[in-house]
């Protein structure tokens, strides 16, 4: 009875060894696997976000009179292609007056 309770402890024991041996090396993978995959997921596309947010506000900055402008240029644009008929709203679309009440339809700015 006591050889096989000697067997048995000498079982767990290997047991328990074999066991933090693949826990060790489970814990090394994770620590050498868990920080490259942050960097590449995360980390990464932030520097990414952060560069071209500084690019596009040092963009803004240097060039914000020729923006302003082109939102003026291009207000005005819209403004002479985008007809509203009375009773009828219609967005996005260029008319052509033909009649009082025929329009004709020449472009339509929504089917980009």
């Amino acid at each position: 009875m006591e050889i096989q309770a000697t067997q048995l402890h000498q079982q767990i024991d290997q047991t328990r060894t074999a066991t933090t041996a693949e826990l060790d090396l489970l814990k090394q993978y994770v620590l050498q696997k868990v920080p490259a995959t942050v960097e590449q997921t995360v980390i990464a596309p932030v520097r990414s976000l952060q560069e071209t947010t500084t690019k596009g506000a040092t963009l803004l900055h240097q060039y914000r009179w020729l923006i302003i402008a082109g939102e003026v240029l291009f207000g005005y644009y819209l403004s002479s292609t985008l007809s509203i008929s009375v009773g009828h709203k219609i967005l996005g679309v260029q008319l052509i007056d033909n009649q009082r009440d025929n329009f004709r339809h020449v472009k339509d700015f929504t089917r980009h």
